[in-house]
C-alpha cells in the first residue's frame, strides 16, 4: 500500500479519539478536551467529532474553537509531533500496528541497536573532546591566576609600570578563559539535547503521555577551584 492509499485509510477508519488518548489526554463525554495547540484554555474548546457515544454522525477528525485550528487524525499527530505527512502516517500505521506500509529500517531491532550505538559513539566523543578543553582551560586558568595573584600581593604603590601592564593582561585573560568555559557548558548541553532529540524510539512509537519528559536532566559540570 502507498503512503497515500494508507492516509486515506487511516482517516476513513481510525478514530481520531483512539489516537489521543495515545498521548495520554482525557475526552469528556461529548468529546471534548483542552487544546494542547495554544495556552490558556480552560474552556476545552478542542472537539473530536467521533469521540461522543452512540454518534449518528460519520464525522471524523477534529477542530478547536479557540485557535481554529482542526484536521484528520494525521494532522493531530503532525502538529504534536511537529513531523511531516508521512512520518505521520507512518506514526499511526506502527503504533496501531494496522501494517498498511513497509516497515521503516528504524523497526528493525539490528538496525536500531546499531544506530544507537553510533549516536552513543559520536555523543561520547564530542563529550570526552569537551572534558579535554575543559582540563586545558583549567590549567591554562592555575598557572595565570598564581601569576596575577604574585603582583595582585604587592602593594599598589610598590608596583611598576610593566607590574600594572601584566596584572591588567592577566586578568583580562583569565576573564575570557573564564567565558570560554561558560561556552564549553554550553556545548555539553548542546550536544546532550542533541542526543535526546535524535534518540531513536524503537517499537514504542513517537506516542508519549504529555506529563512524561522525554528529555534528561543535565548535569552541570563543576567550575575550576581557582
Amino acid at each position: 500500500m502507498t503512503l497515500i492509499e494508507a492516509s486515506h485509510y487511516i482517516r476513513e477508519t481510525v478514530p481520531t479519539a483512539k489516537v489521543i488518548s495515545l498521548y495520554g489526554y482525557i475526552l469528556s463525554r461529548d468529546g471534548f478536551m483542552r487544546c494542547p495547540f495554544h495556552s490558556g484554555d480552560h474552556t476545552a474548546s478542542l472537539k473530536v467529532y467521533d469521540a461522543a457515544p452512540n454518534t449518528t454522525s460519520t464525522r471524523r477528525g477534529w477542530y478547536c474553537f479557540g485557535c481554529h485550528a482542526g484536521g484528520s487524525v494525521i494532522d493531530f499527530v503532525m502538529l504534536q509531533e511537529s513531523c511531516s505527512f508521512a512520518a505521520a502516517v507512518r506514526a499511526v500505521d506502527h503504533a496501531l500496528h494496522l501494517d498498511l506500509l513497509s516497515p521503516e529500517p528504524w523497526q528493525d531491532q539490528e538496525t536500531f541497536h546499531s544506530q544507537q550505538k553510533c549516536l552513543d559513539a559520536l555523543q561520547s566523543l564530542l563529550l570526552s573532546q569537551a572534558d579535554e578543553r575543559q582540563r586545558f582551560l583549567n590549567a591554562r586558568i592555575a598557572a595565570e591566576y598564581a601569576s596575577w595573584a604574585a603582583i595582585d600581593r604587592i602593594s599598589k604603590k610598590d608596583r611598576t609600570a610593566d607590574d600594572w601592564t601584566r596584572w591588567l593582561n592577566l586578568k583580562e585573560s583569565l576573564d575570557y578563559l573564564e567565558f570560554r568555559l561558560t561556552r564549553l557548558d554550553d556545548f555539553r548541553k548542546e550536544v546532550r539535547e542533541w542526543r535526546n532529540r535524535h534518540r531513536l524510539r524503537g517499537k514504542t512509537g513517537p506516542f508519549k503521555p504529555k506529563n512524561q519528559s522525554n528529555r534528561a536532566k543535565i548535569p552541570r559540570p563543576d567550575r575550576p577551584s581557582a
